[in-house]
């Protein structure tokens, strides 16, 4: 029996790299594409890949922002899980160049090449983001996959606007294409990196802990997280069901960041710099530019809390979750190592 063929697009991402690994972990052809720029140094987790799954790992060199630019890489491809976009929280200096083209182009190019190609499925991550861009929006709420994000635009919190409004136009054009989309919506990422890539902002603030950048306290957050091998796992599930349909919600549990922290001490003592107790809402909104954070971001998600429903995934994707403290515990071991 002939293997079956996916592309994983971002294939060197802190994501990625787990999507690669899983399908082939279970036996399929994977190719990925990866930036023309790209250096050896990010490549090598491909080999590493291949040393502990016997699989090959086609790699293809494709640009988000050029049209085309997938087209050679979905040659004889039976399905596509589009992962690349980039995660930059906070931080970004032009956020239509930075966040917004790259998230909306890039869905674009990769459906319009994969319709092009006859290729029937794509299975797409959005994230949580574009189910809610503030807590003080969804307070009190439970949130499910029927929940879009009204609060972000391109000036305020521009990553959640970028993943709504390139969610939005894939569902646009898979309707116009024909393509069967299945978008995997996960919470916050945590988890073991397979690549030492730093410029996810899952790594940026678990790398904010192992510094103390929180150790005098830390803002009454909530947030929903989850273990990156659980993703990985759910876009293979995905994309092997043929009955999944829509967005599916991936999170393991709803936590505050205080909560986070108790979980490193526990696993690691006290003796780390992580803090152990909050800051008032009023002086973290004035200290709030010095840790490159927006005021109007702690206006609009310190003390506003909420649940986050994965019921559809337990139950369609028979997801089992890893535990939440372990998973924390992990992460931040590996980044102090």
């Amino acid at each position: 029996m002939e293997r079956k063929r996916v592309l994983v697009t971002g294939g060197t991402g802190y994501l990625g790299s787990w999507i690669i690994k899983t399908f082939a972990k279970h036996g399929w052809h994977v190719s990925t594409t990866v930036r023309k720029n790209t250096g050896p140094g990010n490549l090598s987790v491909f080999d590493e890949i291949t040393q502990s799954t016997g699989v090959n790992i086609d790699i293809n060199y494709a640009d988000l922002l050029t049209p085309n630019s997938f087209d050679n890489a979905v040659k004889n491809i039976d399905v596509i899980v589009h992962s690349a976009s980039p995660f930059i929280a906070f931080g970004t200096k032009n956020h239509q160049k930075e966040l917004i083209d790259p998230a909306i182009m890039g869905t674009q190019n990769i459906l319009q090449s994969a319709a092009n190609a006859g290729i029937k499925k794509v299975v797409l991550t959005s994230s949580i983001a574009a189910m809610y861009g503030d807590g003080r929006e969804v307070e009190g709420q439970i949130i499910d996959e029927s929940f879009w994000n009204k609060a972000s635009s391109a000036t305020y919190r521009p990553y959640e606007y970028s993943k709504t409004i390139a969610e939005k136009k894939a569902w646009e054009l898979a309707k116009t294409c024909s393509i069967d989309l299945v978008t995997i919506n996960p919470g916050f990422i945590l988890g073991p990196a397979l690549t030492s890539r730093q410029d996810s902002s899952s790594i940026k603030i678990m790398n904010d802990f192992v510094k103390g950048k929180y150790k005098s306290g830390i803002p009454d957050t909530s947030i929903g997280i989850v273990d990156v091998r659980d993703v990985a796992k759910a876009h293979f599930l995905a994309t092997v069901n043929p009955n999944i349909r829509g967005r599916t919600i991936i999170c393991a549990k709803v936590i505050k960041f205080i909560e986070m922290a108790n979980a490193i001490r526990k696993k690691v003592g006290d003796s780390e710099p992580v803090p152990n107790s909050l800051v008032p809402k009023y002086l973290f909104w004035l200290l709030s530019p010095l840790f490159g954070i927006e005021r109007a971001y702690v206006s609009g998600n310190v003390g506003f809390h909420f649940d986050i429903s994965n019921e559809k995934s337990k139950k369609d994707l028979k997801i089992q979750y890893r535990n939440w403290e372990e998973t924390v515990a992990e992460h931040y071991q590996q980044l102090k190592a």
